[in-house]
């Protein structure tokens, strides 16, 4: 509940396994953005839409799709770390 972005690994006839973010608590002196879309009708998490963000002199872009292979996701906030 701390809003810093966790892993979930789920292996076929095997457990799952929960890999802690503690980033937030050991560098609380680092900022980030998360960006949260809302789409429309099925679209509802705004799946192909880009986000660019500038920290500085760089610019940061994500890409909202929120899956990574056969029968996996990702979180569908984009994260960006700022430094």
């Amino acid at each position: 509940g701390d809003g810093a972005l966790d892993l979930v690994v789920n292996n076929v006839n095997g457990r799952a396994l929960v890999y802690r973010n503690d980033a937030r608590a050991r560098h609380a002196d680092r900022h980030w953005l998360q960006v949260r879309l809302d789409g429309a009708g099925a679209n509802r998490f705004g799946v192909g839409a880009r986000v660019t963000a500038y920290a500085g002199d760089r610019l940061l872009l994500r890409e909202q799709a929120p899956v990574r292979g056969f029968q996996s996701s990702v979180d569908p906030v984009l994260a960006f770390g700022l430094g």
